[in-house]
């Protein structure tokens, strides 16, 4: 394929994803973005706090795509529950995006098309393609980094969240899976490496002006 017919497949996804993700984040549960936050660090006062508009975007991310204490994903009930309110060209997507799954990746080299090659540090296989434009542009070979990705047909996409790879955490991660062992990690992958991301941009938001962090954020209405 060419770059204008690659792109011409990856933009209707894009935004599929979007109005997807939407439409799940609605049907998370109060418990569900609460312990989201509670992972993250994020919640104080009885309510979110975070520094920026990732910082909101990482608390659904985590609250629709981690399981719960019983193994449940809001995602899955979203599937499950509100179905019928996806045309089915986003309901085939919704279903290939239910895949999805957080890891440390290394960027390999451009994709000869677009995009980029990527392969798992943690778990170890198959380079994948990533359509990521963001990627394409501006991480270098070499680079690792924290992303949730899925099989979108022809190439991998993600969803937008792009976090930096701790090289001790990631090299922790990756010795205990060639092992056998389970993660070093208190709640899960993600929680961990944007955990450190929010609190990461809250010292350099609070190094750069001086100023007294940013009020309290209302997430979904959850306090």
């Amino acid at each position: 394929m060419t770059r204008d017919e690659v792109l011409s497949l990856y933009g209707p996804i894009r935004t599929g994803i979007q109005r997807i993700l939407k439409a799940a984040t609605r049907s998370s549960s109060d418990a569900d973005v609460k312990r989201a936050a509670k992972q993250l660090g994020a919640w104080s006062r009885g309510r979110i706090e975070v520094p920026n508009e990732t910082a909101i975007d990482m608390v659904a991310d985590l609250a629709l795509f981690e399981p719960n204490q019983r193994g449940i994903r809001a995602y899955d009930r979203f599937l499950r529950d509100r179905r019928q309110a996806l045309d089915p060209a986003d309901l085939a997507l919704a279903h290939r995006m239910a895949g999805a799954r957080f890891s440390i990746f290394r960027v390999l080299r451009r994709h000869d098309v677009s995009g980029v090659w990527v392969e798992d540090v943690i778990t170890p296989g198959e380079p994948i393609w990533v359509l990521d434009q963001g990627l394409e542009i501006s991480a270098p070979d070499g680079l690792e980094l924290g992303i949730r990705v899925f099989d979108a047909g022809e190439f991998h996409a993600g969803f937008g969240i792009v976090v930096p790879a701790d090289p001790e955490i990631t090299d922790f991660c990756a010795q205990a899976v060639a092992r056998g062992n389970r993660l070093p990690v208190r709640h899960s992958l993600a929680a961990t490496f944007y955990a450190d991301a929010i609190s990461d941009e809250w010292m350099r938001v609070e190094e750069q002006d001086g100023s007294e962090p940013r009020p309290p954020m209302d997430l979904f209405g959850v306090r």
